[in-house]
């Protein structure tokens, strides 16, 4: 059996328990480099925390940060180790975009090479890794929704014939498409005054508020929400027009509550809301998806019980037995094949 370390950086509920269910250690990374720092301190940053990672490991799985072990390796620390990344971020959407421009865009393709071997995300992921030519092995994981949340969900009862809209954004709005969302709300309240978004975000009120297009007139805040299900029940609708997301397990919630939901091209949920209803796919564009909103408006009460219906059948595949043994499936084959290169 070999021995795993899973390198976290944000430690997604769902990545820590890959890492427990094939008994590899979970290891946040101290010191981590950040957009919002200075060259400098970043570089810093980048070499303390690459540097602060344990050795003697068979294998790194990766939290999407790829570059703290590569630069290790690039200083021949690294010794046999192989490096794993799960794509399950959005830096390589940034990198492809532009966002991640200049020198830290260089560094962060030379370091790719260095990785041995790819989890990705769904089907989108698989498009975005695409891009990069990449020669090393690949495989399909999926997120999946907690069981003990995933049952309350799916007891859930949403009011379609409410114009309460929701949205979840945990961090980074840029990459949550809020500015998209509010925009779009504001054509949306002008075809219908009652139309309202809630969003359930930790992100400050401040940083929320400072996205163009918000609108408290039309928007509701809300912080440390403890049961999300009770938010998704008043509403009849979900978006997320999100920008490089590569499997957000939040749309997976609503869509498992039964809320018919939009999201966005560059969503790798749309894998799963295509085969519901095509048309509920938009571009990274507020009129694209304010028309999207009106229109799921208008449709009849049966059109609407019949979107919320698939959509919950949809999300029952997302539960944490069933992608717990697809990921050890799928991790185990790309063990076998590097091995065996």
């Amino acid at each position: 059996m070999s021995k795993d370390l899973m390198l976290l950086t944000g430690g997604h509920p769902v990545h820590r328990r890959f890492g427990h269910s094939i008994n590899a250690m979970n290891y946040l990374l101290p010191n981590q480099a950040s957009k919002n720092q200075i060259v400098p301190i970043k570089a810093l940053n980048l070499l303390k925390a690459s540097f602060s990672i344990p050795i003697g490991y068979d294998y790194f799985l990766c939290e999407s940060c790829y570059y703290y072990p590569a630069i290790k390796r690039r200083f021949g620390m690294l010794g046999k180790t192989k490096i794993i990344n799960m794509n399950v971020g959005p830096l390589l959407y940034h990198i492809l975009t532009g966002r991640l421009g200049g020198i830290e865009r260089k560094v962060m393709l030379r370091l790719l090479q260095d990785v041995d071997a790819h989890l990705v995300y769904g089907t989108y992921g698989g498009e975005l890794l695409s891009h990069f030519n990449i020669k090393k092995p690949v495989r399909t994981i999926y997120p999946f929704i907690k069981e003990s949340l995933l049952n309350d969900l799916l007891r859930t009862t949403p009011d379609l014939c409410s114009k309460s809209i929701t949205i979840m954004a945990a961090r980074d709005p840029f990459n949550k498409g809020l500015d998209i969302i509010f925009r779009a709300m504001g054509l949306v309240s002008d075809y219908d005054s009652a139309a309202k978004l809630n969003l359930l975000s930790p992100i400050s009120a401040s940083e929320i508020e400072a996205v163009p297009g918000y609108d408290a007139a039309f928007v509701n805040i809300l912080n440390n929400v403890p049961d999300v299900s009770k938010v998704l029940q008043s509403s009849s609708l979900y978006v997320q027009p999100s920008r490089g997301d590569a499997f957000p397990v939040a749309s997976l919630e609503a869509l498992a509550a039964g809320l018919p939901t939009i999201v966005s091209s560059e969503n790798g949920v749309k894998e799963v809301i295509g085969k519901i209803d095509g048309s509920m796919i938009v571009d990274l564009d507020h009129k694209a998806l304010a028309d999207a909103i009106i229109s799921f408006f208008d449709k009849s009460q049966k059109e609407k019980t019949e979107l919320s219906e698939q959509s919950r059948a949809n999300a029952a595949f997302f539960n944490e037995r069933h992608m717990l043994e697809l990921f050890k499936k799928q991790l185990s084959s790309l063990k076998e094949e590097l091995d065996g290169a």
